[in-house]
């Protein structure tokens, strides 16, 4: 907990750990301790002890042994580990800062047109689980875990598929997709847009997912701000047919009548589009760098001086 934190109370399903005065146990080095292997291993060997979910009680909890290396080297471990996140975390914000203001610019003003007179809106694909794989050098695969209430995509819930597919299935840097399937009533995701981020070659859509063709980049961009505008966010939702899986068909987005922004509106957002992306891209290495070093740090087998090097290198 940093300290501008708001208090705030916890579940069972959670505990805290306060590191007292005179314990040589520095909070941030111990927050990265729980990250790493030693933790790791200590928990997998007691966390299988029901049969609803993984679960470790108070009393293993208290027998975890913990190698604590001098606080100047717990400093400076936790000095190492927590540039790179404070950083990731700055590029964070850096992303919102830019997808609003991006959205802001491409929701002032323009003509009025229905989408569906300027674009056509494609379904997915219907997988078969069989052809999904760990392998990132298949085909990305864009599914309901991408989308957010922010309209920016989730790069990091992207499924990999080698089945086969059609070229209608597929989808490009810069190509507007939409949810159109929510797994609760609550309509969060249903309906919310985002933008495939930059790609090798082509990507894919699952059957949950609505791809926007059209070759004018002011209707694409302004109907991804639009999207997460009250107007069609209450539509999305009057649109919604089951009782259990929330849908929404094409129409929705086909009769919809969005604002068409000018060309140099357009060009702002994308320039700001492409910064989020850039920031999002130096995140997964710095992200990629933490995890590499911090089972080294924390094992001693690597030293602070050598991963400031390997840092700096890496970005």
């Amino acid at each position: 907990m940093r300290p501008h934190h708001p208090e705030f109370v916890y579940s069972p399903q959670v505990c805290f750990f306060r590191c007292e005065d005179g314990s040589g146990v520095c909070a941030e080095w111990l927050y990265y301790w729980f990250r790493g292997p030693e933790f790791r291993a200590q928990a997998a060997g007691v966390q299988s002890q029901t049969d609803m979910a993984p679960y470790i009680n108070l009393a293993d909890m208290r027998r975890l042994t913990i190698t604590v290396p001098s606080p100047a080297v717990q400093r400076a471990i936790a000095g190492v580990l927590g540039a790179l996140d404070d950083k990731i975390e700055s590029n964070r914000r850096l992303i919102s800062t830019c997808t609003q203001l991006a959205g802001s610019l491409l929701s002032a003003g323009g003509d009025y047109v229905r989408v569906g007179d300027r674009a056509d809106i494609v379904k997915g694909l219907s997988y078969k689980g069989v052809g999904l794989t760990e392998s990132t050098t298949a085909t990305p695969m864009f599914n309901l875990g991408n989308f957010s209430p922010s309209g920016w995509l989730n790069r990091s819930a992207t499924k990999y598929y080698t089945g086969g597919f059609k070229d209608r299935h597929t989808v490009r840097t810069g190509d507007l997709i939409v949810a159109n399937t929510d797994l609760t009533q609550q309509r969060v995701i249903l309906g919310r847009p985002a933008l495939v981020p930059p790609l090798e070659g082509a990507g894919i859509i699952t059957h949950h997912v609505f791809a926007v063709r059209s070759d004018d980049p002011r209707l694409r961009l302004g109907l991804w701000a639009q999207l997460n505008g009250s107007n069609f966010r209450e539509r999305a939702e009057g649109y919604a047919t089951g009782t259990t899986v929330a849908s929404m068909p094409a129409d929705a987005l086909a009769d919809f009548i969005v604002t068409v922004p000018s060309q140099t509106q357009v060009d702002e957002a994308q320039a700001l589009i492409e910064r989020a992306w850039r920031a999002e891209s130096e995140s997964d290495v710095l992200a990629a760098t933490r995890d590499a070093l911090l089972p080294e740090l924390l094992s001693g087998r690597l030293q602070v001086r050598s991963s400031v090097e390997l840092f700096e290198g890496a970005v």
